[in-house]
């Protein structure tokens, strides 16, 4: 049987769904009054705790899940800790807008990977939308940095670009390994192991009582759901344009940002949110049909 249009869709809105969760706790935490580094593995707590009680409440058995599949959580957990310490890296070192946007890069390497093993041929389509996803990075680096050494934004944009490819690693990964995985399971194992493994950065800078507690809750009401939509809609979708929609994530945190924290939203972000929406129409325009079954809800 051919899968509707509507099914076909269903996996870009759950993962429109999951960068609404992610940007949203991303303007939350800009305006926490905590090191960046420290607020890390709390949030990675936070959401790794509830979604693995809502897991158990549902009669799920996470230790069980965690022993089938120790090298898939594992590798995505680890990936996950990379992309995370070398984004935290960058910011400490380089300039804000910068570092952000060439974390943004991810969906460009994707692109340029399937085009370069020929998985994807070079067409007008396909330069349009890698032209318009780099348009949109660049209309995120727009704010000049000042006060800033070109050492420190050589050594920032280093980590920022290592951050970005570990990213898009992490996509393709958890693209192969989703499919079968309870969603609120593996996002809980995930978090609660990026919570470990990024420990450490507590060492740089602990949150007082009061921020911990709303950490923990950003990471339970925000960040957990939004990683058990990201495991739902990879099952079904492949890495590129799930790059491609992550880039939201940046969009909704300065619309956030405007409306609970007062934040202007200038004419770059809202021409970025454009590119990136014309970018994501392009992509599902050039396959309305998946090329394999979609795998089971």
């Amino acid at each position: 049987m051919i899968p509707s249009r509507s099914t076909v869709l269903r996996p870009v809105l759950l993962l429109l769904a999951a960068t609404v969760c992610w940007g949203a706790s991303s303007a939350v935490l800009a305006h926490v009054e905590v090191a960046r580094a420290g607020a890390a593995p709390l949030v990675a707590a936070g959401g790794g705790a509830a979604l693995l009680a809502l897991a158990v409440l549902r009669g799920r058995r996470p230790l069980r899940a965690l022993r089938a599949g120790r090298g898939t959580f594992v590798v995505v957990a680890g990936l996950e800790a990379v992309n995370l310490g070398l984004y935290v890296a960058s910011l400490q070192v380089g300039p804000l807008p910068l570092m952000v946007a060439l974390h943004l890069t991810a969906p460009v390497i994707l692109l340029g990977v399937d085009v370069a093993r020929r998985r994807r041929p070079v067409t007008a389509v396909v330069a349009l939308e890698l032209g318009l996803v780099v348009a949109a990075v660049a209309l995120v680096a727009v704010a000049a940095p000042d006060g800033t050494t070109s050492g420190d934004v050589l050594l920032g944009s280093l980590l920022a670009l290592g951050s970005a490819a570990a990213l898009a690693v992490l996509i393709v990964q958890v693209s192969r390994r989703s499919s079968g995985q309870d969603a609120d399971v593996a996002a809980g194992l995930q978090l609660s192991l990026v919570a470990l493994l990024t420990l450490p950065l507590l060492l740089t800078g602990a949150p007082d009582p009061t921020d911990a507690g709303w950490l923990l809750l950003c990471g339970a009401g925000l960040l957990g759901p939004g990683f058990a939509l990201y495991w739902r809609a990879l099952r079904t979708m492949d890495a590129p344009l799930a790059g491609i929609l992550g880039l939201n994530e940046a969009v909704v945190a300065s619309v956030v940002g405007a409306l609970a924290f007062g934040e202007a939203v200038g004419p770059a972000t809202a021409a970025a949110g454009a590119l990136i929406l014309a970018a994501v129409v392009l992509e599902i325009r050039r396959r309305p049909r998946p090329a394999e079954p979609l795998a089971g809800p």
